[in-house]
């Protein structure tokens, strides 16, 4: 079976090492399939064609391949005082979450808390957050 795909390569180099990161992710589902770490000075062997060379590498979530991701956002009421308090929200959060939760919807809160107008009153007074969800079909 084949699937759509995005391919990057890119050279890494910190304090620590530095190699050429290959990763492959599905173009549909938005997951990564493999990241491959290939050591600087094997990687002109590599694609000139001497191939079996070591590499390490990070599969991804088999999982959700072959699959479309889904994406929505919801207003979400939460029991809060402080919308500045990320950890305060987060917890009010937890308990209203599951009700969402529903049909491999999978809720995204620490992302959701990471940008501007993420949280609010609505015109009843509730407050609320604006909570990212994504899935996998």
């Amino acid at each position: 079976m084949q699937y759509d795909g995005k391919l990057s390569i890119s050279r890494v180099s910190n304090s620590h090492n530095s190699y050429i990161s290959i990763q492959l992710q599905d173009a549909n589902a938005c997951v990564r399939v493999v990241d491959i770490e290939v050591p600087i000075e094997l990687f002109g062997d590599i694609i000139t064609g001497l191939g079996a060379q070591p590499v390490k590498f990070e599969a991804g979530d088999f999982s959700k391949i072959g699959k479309t991701m889904e994406f929505k956002t919801e207003q979400v009421v939460a029991n809060y005082k402080n919308s500045f308090n990320k950890s305060e929200v987060t917890e009010a959060l937890k308990s209203v979450i599951p009700a969402y939760e529903i049909d491999g919807w999978i809720a995204e809160i620490e992302s959701s808390l990471n940008r501007q107008k993420s949280t609010g009153t609505n015109e009843d007074g509730q407050n609320y957050v604006n909570v990212h969800f994504r899935r996998w079909i």
